[in-house]
């Protein structure tokens, strides 16, 4: 779970659900960039393919509370300003092979 404080003072939690690896030095207290990767996903428990369960919890005033949050629609909260990358994108992005052994 990472916790943003927005510019209006309102914090939010995002989580990632599944989150297969961590990323070295990503740890509670540390504070990471916009961009920086966080960790990896993979196919976990009984899934059949790579996920990753993302939530965005929006919490009013400046204290996060747990009782003034909320769940909200994360696509109210992506950025939309250009198009998500496809598969094969991704894989080049990453140097991912096409086909994954299972």
């Amino acid at each position: 779970m990472i916790k943003h404080l927005a510019p209006n003072k309102s914090i939010f939690f995002t989580r990632y659900g599944h989150l297969y690896t961590v990323e070295p030095g990503i740890e509670k207290g540390v504070k990471i960039k916009k961009g920086q990767k966080i960790g990896t996903v993979d196919s976990t428990g009984k899934s059949t393919g790579n996920h990753l369960h993302f939530e965005i919890t929006k919490c009013n005033g400046d204290a996060g509370e747990k009782d003034n949050c909320i769940v909200v629609d994360p696509q109210d909260y992506t950025v939309t300003d250009k198009p998500s990358a496809n598969c094969a994108e991704l894989r080049e992005q990453y140097k991912a092979p096409a086909e994954i052994e299972r």
